[in-house]
């Protein structure tokens, strides 16, 4: 939408197909809801609003729905009213680099910028930040960012610096990552022994208060647990493939040198013992004996990824000190967080089966699966508005999927296969992978019931004109290079079969109007041309 009357407030949009709403992730999100006459009322009312980047108008109910959010902390989702549709603030550079920290008569009555009362200057506007081109929205917990002013401060978030590699992220300060969560300390205990805790104090089996067991969990290097004793965590089921140890503030002979990993799926009362854990690693901590303080090791990889466990138990066998045992040991960060490491341990498993380590897919296959099922148990702490819609959960899925298409072709035909069973899931889970889901078959079909199956698929699980959407999507792919159909193999006359079969055989003629069209009636010699007149 946009006035040419009053340019200052005008605004460019992009309007989803109907049957839409958008979903945003925080209900902090939403600073508008209430009924408009029209959608163009609802769009207008978006516009004079300089927070909103969104806006939901359904022109059955009149609801109107405005929300400080965008994509990237939101998502437009398939809803039963097919009256309802979703509209984005397009916002480009060019928009904020000609006034911004100009004075503030550059962006009075601006919807963009606001005029600073400290600085009579114009400055992004409230919860948004300036990243050197544009104003973003700041983020939310988990988040990645760059920039002490990134993080929404409201929500008690600061860009929390990661020495190791320069990694940041928007966390509260706490020290764990849920109240749920117990740390304990342990002390002369080996794996597959039953646990001795440790206590607060001084001397044999103590840890100083300041220096205690939480610490270890803070997202905070410069913090640190100190054991005096020959140590733990303990959290809801979780999939730990890797693991990385950071060093403390002084004494470099403390540095844990052996480690090891136990998992268990026991109750509280059962976790003293020895008989309930499982030993999952026993080797080095990836500290090197010249590292630098406040940094982490390198990252570890368990040998095995077979199981999920609700608790851990973490044990140093042996501080650095040369080689020597000590009676001392200190470190200050143990990163097992999936959410620091969850996209480079997939990426790393697509690797191993490149290697011949095949068991490799069906590990992808169930990760995926797990984030599915059992949705009611994942991410049940990380603010999602209900199950349906698991935001954080939704954004793990479509990055996992978008590594994988990028990776199928590592696989052979068989473990190509196999990932068809994750379709059904995803679309049972959320309809609005569709497109994603088409991408990843579309690369794995072999042949053209491998197309037909796909079809058939989308249209068991969409609404007609979700399908016919779909569908016409999915006819600009079977015939692209960068897609990876098999079609674009085919010579001119095997694909007029393909269409032939489409059309007249199965009535898929807009799956195939586009490979007819534009690649097969440009190619034909003057006596099919007829024949390819006749098919469109």
């Amino acid at each position: 939408m946009s006035s040419p009357a009053h340019a200052i407030y005008s605004s460019t949009l992009s309007l989803s197909l109907q049957g839409h709403e958008f979903q945003s992730q925080y209900d902090v999100q939403l600073i508008f809801n209430k009924t408009a006459q029209s959608r163009l009322l609802c769009a207008a009312a978006c516009n004079q609003n300089p927070s909103c980047r969104t806006f939901d108008y359904d022109s059955s109910s009149h609801r109107c729905r405005l929300f400080e959010a965008d994509l990237t902390n939101g998502a437009i989702i398939a809803t039963t009213s097919q009256t309802s549709i979703v509209g984005n603030v397009i916002l480009s550079a060019s928009l904020y680099a000609s006034m911004y920290n100009q004075s503030c008569s550059a962006c009075r009555e601006n919807r963009y910028q606001t005029c600073s009362s400290t600085t009579n200057t114009c400055q992004c506007p409230g919860n948004s930040y300036w990243n050197g081109s544009m104003c973003p929205l700041q983020l939310f917990e988990n988040a990645t960012c760059s920039q002490p002013d990134a993080c929404r401060s409201d929500c008690n978030l600061s860009c929390i610096i990661n020495s190791y590699g320069g990694f940041t992220q928007c966390l509260i300060k706490q020290a764990l990552a849920t109240s749920t969560e117990t740390v304990y300390a342990l002390w002369n205990t080996t794996a597959g022994s039953d646990s001795n805790l440790a206590s607060n104090g001084t001397g044999i089996g103590k840890y100083y208060s300041v220096h205690g067991p939480d610490t270890v969990f803070d997202c905070n290097t410069v913090t640190k647990y100190v054991n005096f004793g020959d140590c733990n965590n303990t959290r809801g089921a979780s999939f730990l493939v890797t693991f990385r140890l950071a060093t403390a503030n002084s004494y470099p002979q403390r540095d844990p040198l052996i480690i090891s990993i136990e998992g268990s799926n026991s109750n509280s009362t059962e976790l003293t013992r020895g008989s309930s854990w499982t030993l999952l690693y026993n080797g080095s901590s990836g500290i090197s004996k010249n590292q630098t303080r406040f940094t982490y090791g390198s990252t570890q990889w368990l040998p095995k990824h077979s199981a999920w466990y609700a608790s851990y138990r973490f044990l140093v066998n042996l501080a650095m000190n040369n080689g020597a045992s000590i009676p001392f040991v200190q470190y200050s960060e143990f990163d097992k967080n999936a959410k620091t490491l969850w996209e480079t341990a997939f990426n790393q498993m697509i690797s191993y089966y490149k290697k011949q380590k095949k068991s490799s897919s069906e590990a992808i296959l169930d990760i995926i699966e797990k984030l599915v099922v059992p949705r009611e148990e994942l991410d049940s702490k990380e603010n999602a508005i209900d199950n349906q819609h698991d935001l954080p959960v939704y954004h793990r899925i479509h990055q996992i999927l978008t590594t994988l298409i990028h990776h199928i072709h590592r696989f052979d035909n068989e473990r190509k296969l196999s990932f068809r069973s994750l379709a059904p899931i995803l679309l049972q889970f959320d309809k609005t992978f569709a497109m994603m889901i088409g991408r990843l078959l579309i690369k794995i079909a072999q042949n053209r019931d491998d197309l037909q199956s796909i079809l058939i698929l989308f249209q068991e699980h969409l609404s007609e004109n979700y399908f016919e959407s779909v569908l016409i999507q999915l006819a600009t792919m079977n015939s692209n290079k960068k897609y990876g159909c098999f079609v674009y193999q085919l010579n001119v006359n095997e694909k007029l079969d393909l269409c032939q079969w489409f059309i007249k055989e199965k009535d898929r003629g807009l799956f195939v109007f586009d490979l007819l069209k534009n690649h097969v009636l440009i190619n034909k010699s003057d006596a099919h041309r007829e024949q390819c007149q006749d098919l469109l």
